[in-house]
């Protein structure tokens, strides 16, 4: 499921230097006030498609600046998600990794620091024996994103990194206070509320600073400040609720973490440790089916999030309502197959399903209609 990216056309200004020698020419493209090649273009890209298809598709809808920006501000963000989420190191490492690397994103932003920061994952990830995946080669290549993030400038910095820093220090938290487990356990709904803030809550936070710091999203006031933030968030919310619902087996059976709350399974029979004993496979869908309609809450401020941030432009309108509509679909499938999420099985909408979706934004279907299609039946191209 992966896009074709060609560099983004006319929403910037190009500025084409040719090179002395006679076989190279180097492409860049003015960005929030300074250069963006086209080299640091594809890496960005490149590197979303590795780590978040769904994201990638979403965010290639957008192009230009606002593509660049939401993706490079992702991937300081999985950096810090993706050692929280390694099964395979131990709490003093992923703390003593959270706090450097927290220190690195904030002001002044030196690549040397992020060397040496690698050079500390690297020792302790050999040292661990961690499966390198391509979440684990973008936490190698941490000192590249701090590089593109240093020559932003100094206000997109002053927009994504706060954001970058709060996630870090959120995950350094939640691996503390589960400092007895391999993974995170959640114990009732407010504490999935706030783990999802920091996992996804944040990032709908990073989505609305870029677009406000933009020049070309002028729509959006800044005198909104407070009402964008807040449904950026809930629409990240939702999205995550999403994971949260389908992954019972893969999160407790690789990561050891169980986030359907603690509280909720009890109450319908069923402990931590059988989560995944098909013995109980009745409670946990139960349980799983009540996650599910606590979603249901965020998604009028998902609705007024994608109101915000489509007006006046139809490629962030798709962009952003690709995510949202694949979610509802997804819901669909987790509750009709609740029983499921507890194996080893994919639950999953299909490739027709998700063509259909983007298609029918393209024609300019508005996505609450959309997801009112999808929630009940699957639909294909």
């Amino acid at each position: 499921m992966s896009t074709e990216h060609s560099f983004p056309p006319e929403t910037v200004v190009k500025q084409a230097t040719e090179s002395e020698t006679t076989n190279s020419q180097s492409d860049s493209y003015k960005y929030d006030g300074h250069d963006v090649t086209q080299a640091e273009y594809e890496y960005v890209v490149s590197r979303l498609q590795n780590v978040s298809r769904t994201f990638a598709l979403a965010l290639g809808e957008i192009r230009g600046p606002a593509e660049y920006y939401i993706s490079l501000a992702y991937l300081a963000c999985r950096i810090p998600d993706t050692i929280e989420d390694e099964p395979a190191l131990p709490t003093h490492h992923k703390q003593a990794l959270l706090e450097e690397y927290h220190r690195i994103v904030s002001q002044p932003l030196r690549v040397s620091d992020a060397d040496t920061f690698v050079e500390q994952v690297n020792t302790i990830i050999d040292s661990e024996n961690v499966t390198i995946t391509p979440d684990w080669e973008l936490v190698r290549e941490t000192a590249t994103v701090v590089a593109l993030l240093r020559d932003t400038s100094p206000e997109m910095k002053t927009a994504l990194l706060p954001s970058v820093q709060e996630l870090t220090l959120g995950m350094r938290d939640f691996v503390v206070d589960n400092d007895t487990t391999n993974g995170i356990l959640i114990t009732t709904l407010d504490e999935l509320e706030s783990y999802c803030y920091y996992v996804a809550g944040v990032v709908g936070h990073l989505i609305i600073k870029s677009l406000l710091t933009l020049d070309e999203y002028d729509s959006l006031k800044e005198e909104d400040r407070e009402e964008l933030l807040h449904v950026g968030e809930q629409y990240g919310l939702y999205l995550q609720f999403v994971n949260i619902s389908k992954d019972v087996f893969d999160d407790y059976e690789d990561e050891g973490s169980v986030f359907i709350p603690r509280g909720t399974l009890n109450k319908h029979g069923v402990s931590i440790e059988n989560v995944t004993n098909e013995e109980y496979e009745d409670n946990v869908a139960n349980a799983v089916c009540e996650v599910v309609s606590h979603a249901t809450t965020y998604e009028q401020a998902a609705h007024d999030f994608l109101d915000y941030v489509g007006q006046d432009n139809d490629t962030v309108r798709v962009g952003f309502s690709i995510p949202y509509v694949l979610a509802v679909a997804t819901f669909r499938e987790v509750k009709n197959n609740a029983v499921e999420v507890a194996k080893d099985t994919d639950i999953k909408i299909s490739r027709g399903e998700v063509g259909w979706a983007v298609q029918k934004l393209h024609n300019n279907h508005p996505a609450p209609e959309l997801a009112d299609m999808v929630r009940e039946t699957p639909h294909s191209l």
